[in-house]
């Protein structure tokens, strides 16, 4: 997706107009009855556009791939909701089993599964395309990229619990930027989320910061209409 000559401004902008059109994608599913189920970095993909000159960059346009594991809110059986799985199933494997009769509470955690699961997706993607390890998402992130345990951005992020933790790494990806000891991807990547106005960090607060009770589908097109991706 990023090419290694691109110059830091040509990241942001295409990790904005990629995040504006997976989050649109991922809109429409809810509003249409279904959840995605799957996402992961891959699923976010290019679907038109090229990458290489700031006009071309403004005609990018993204969306969401790998719809194997769709589901359709609002029905019990499974038999209802074929060719696409119950929302409980869904609800299950994101760890809240037992709510095979209460659509709307699975349907709920179905929709911010998706919304944080795109937030990490998001999160692994301009990662990389800095060069930077999933380790800087750490609580005990020092610099040493290479350090520890290999893990995944969505150890650190997990259901209901992710406002705290994206504070948390925020304040900390902050703090070693200004205090002058920071490695120039942490530097990099605080300058993408925005030095003075905070726009991406609050952007992916919306996907990824998600209480036990809020409402999803509001909150996804809050994030839809977020001035960091208009």
């Amino acid at each position: 997706m990023f090419r290694r000559n691109f110059s830091l401004e040509q990241k942001a902008r295409i990790f904005r107009r990629v995040a504006q059109g997976a989050v649109q994608g991922l809109l429409q599913m809810h509003q249409n009855g279904l959840v995605h189920g799957g996402i992961d970095a891959s699923s976010v993909a290019i679907v038109a556009g090229d990458i290489t000159s700031k006009q071309e960059i403004a005609q990018l346009s993204s969306g969401l791939s790998n719809l194997g594991y769709t589901g359709r809110l609002g029905v019990e059986a499974e038999k209802d909701a074929i060719p696409f799985l119950t929302v409980s199933r869904l609800a299950g494997a994101a760890g809240k089993r037992g709510l095979d009769k209460d659509t709307v509470l699975a349907g709920s955690i179905s929709r911010k599964e998706d919304m944080r699961r795109l937030g990490v997706a998001l999160i692994e993607i301009l990662l990389v395309s800095l060069n930077m390890s999933v380790g800087f998402l750490s609580p005990n992130f020092s610099g040493d990229a290479s350090s520890g345990p290999q893990r995944t951005v969505g150890d650190f992020i997990p259901l209901d619990e992710g406002l705290g933790a994206w504070r948390s790494f925020r304040e900390q990806a902050k703090a070693m930027r200004n205090g002058g000891s920071g490695e120039q991807e942490i530097r990099e990547f605080c300058e993408v989320m925005g030095e003075e106005s905070d726009a991406g960090w609050e952007f992916l607060e919306l996907l990824v910061g998600m209480e036990s009770g809020a409402n999803p589908l509001l909150q996804l097109t809050r994030a839809s209409n977020h001035r960091f991706i208009a």
